[in-house]
């Protein structure tokens, strides 16, 4: 079935309105706003999944909770040690901002004028993609670059 896979973005939180408040403004000096190159035919060819953890190994407490086996490990909601992360490519988009707080709506695709699309972008750069619900503060929707490698 589909998954949702997102950017890591490291975060600082404060709470600016007022000791009691139990809200909390999240931000990030990373950089997220890129669009990733992607064979839009094959996938395959430009995405590489990793199954970080061996689902398949076991350990004592496994004997005992056969239906949580490994779980400790693989729960996709950990904040580190994910059981798989997708290695993309991927360029910053130029004219790709904040609105209102939060990212703006992402460009449309191809994002790049080197694919015939609107934003200048910079150069190829690794990303690292993980399990969307393992952020606090995350870029979950990406425009295609239209550059292939």
């Amino acid at each position: 079935g589909p998954s949702n896979a997102s950017s890591s973005l490291s975060s600082s939180s404060s709470s600016p309105w007022s000791t009691w408040s139990s809200d909390w403004e999240l931000e990030t000096a990373d950089t997220w706003n890129y669009a990733l190159d992607v064979n839009v035919t094959d996938p395959g060819l430009t995405l590489v999944f990793e199954q970080v953890h061996n689902v398949s190994s076991s350990s004592t407490s496994d004997r005992f909770f056969p239906r949580h086996q490994n779980r400790r490990n693989r729960a996709p909601f950990n904040h580190t040690d994910w059981p798989v992360v997708i290695h993309a490519t991927g360029r910053r988009v130029s004219g790709w901002g904040v609105a209102h707080g939060s990212a703006d709506t992402p460009p449309s695709s191809p994002a790049c004028s080197d694919a015939g699309g609107p934003h200048t972008c910079g150069g190829a750069e690794k990303l690292l993609l993980v399990p969307h619900g393992s952020t606090e503060l995350r870029i979950g929707e990406f425009p295609v670059s239209g550059v292939l490698p």
